[in-house]
């Protein structure tokens, strides 16, 4: 996988450790691969497992497990289906989210569902750390099932998905990273900051003193409960926090953030380093016609 500022191709976990365990690694471009197939084919599985794959599957590739192939989808399905299903829920500002374990079909993430766990959100949590505790969790729930698998009683467990209630899950893209705090509530950008962090982050420009816009990338937020504030774009402390009030009122509290080229600070860290200059949050950029 990339990964660095650079997204140079490093080995992942699962690399790294076939490697060490001497077990053969097969690393297509894609699933669709003639080789890959090939060897796949001459591996003779009985099961496929994929999480976050990312890619088609094509029916050759499906036909090849005898059991067939499950996937660990980080959603409450039919809900969510697609490239950014956990990101998508908590930017909805959802009260619960999930994990399903599934047999993969033709169809993107829409095979029969073998088992699913339900995750009620506090509205805290960010997606890295919620993304790795529901793979966790969707792991365990497919070692459990896996019994079933090999004697094929999991067939009676199966729930077909209701396609009246499929939602799509899109791919986030960096044009949805900008701040608009004259057009969003604070709880609509708390949400995405807690779906778009890491990648591909939440940004507003700041002026101080007038001088050369910059971008304050938000890291950590929380909702103030005083909604219907004083409109101003002046950016102030309140409550062990950078304040920031929307264009409707309410109310963001930023508790972490980071400045271009510099580490991340917590927003009284940012407030006292202004050292009495004026901060304000400007209109967002108008998108690029390029």
């Amino acid at each position: 996988k990339r990964s660095g500022r650079k997204m140079k191709l490093t080995p992942s976990p699962v690399s790294q450790l076939a490697t060490e365990q001497g077990l053969k690694l097969l690393t297509p471009p894609d699933a669709k691969d003639e080789e890959f197939l090939s060897e796949l084919k001459t591996l003779d599985p009985d099961l496929c497992i994929t999480a976050a794959y990312g890619c088609f599957l094509p029916r050759r590739f499906l036909d090849l497990p005898k059991k067939g192939t499950l996937n660990i989808h980080p959603s409450l399905l039919p809900l969510y289906r697609g490239a950014a299903p956990l990101q998508r829920c908590l930017e909805a500002g959802d009260e619960v989210s999930g994990v399903s374990v599934l047999f993969t079909v033709l169809k993107m993430d829409a095979g029969p569902i073998l088992r699913q766990q339900q995750r009620p959100l506090d509205g805290s949590e960010q997606a890295p750390e919620l993304l790795l505790e529901l793979f966790e969790r969707g792991t365990r729930l497919l070692v459990e099932s896996l019994p079933s698998v090999w004697d094929d009683s999991c067939a009676s467990a199966l729930t077909p998905q209701d396609e009246a209630s499929a939602t799509k899950a899109d791919k986030i893209n960096a044009d949805e990273a900008q701040a608009d705090l004259a057009r969003h509530s604070a709880r609509t950008l708390h949400n995405r900051v807690r779906a778009f962090t890491p990648w591909p982050g939440v940004w507003t420009l700041v002026a101080v003193d007038g001088k050369e816009p910059m971008r304050m990338k938000l890291l950590r937020t929380r909702v103030a409960a005083d909604a219907g504030a004083e409109l101003t774009r002046e950016l102030r402390r309140e409550d062990k926090a950078l304040r920031m009030v929307c264009g409707d009122g309410s109310v963001l509290h930023v508790l972490k953030l980071t400045l271009p080229g510099k580490k991340p600070i917590d927003g009284i860290s940012f407030i006292n380093g202004l050292d009495g200059r004026k901060a304000v949050w400007l209109e967002a950029e108008a998108p690029s016609n390029e």
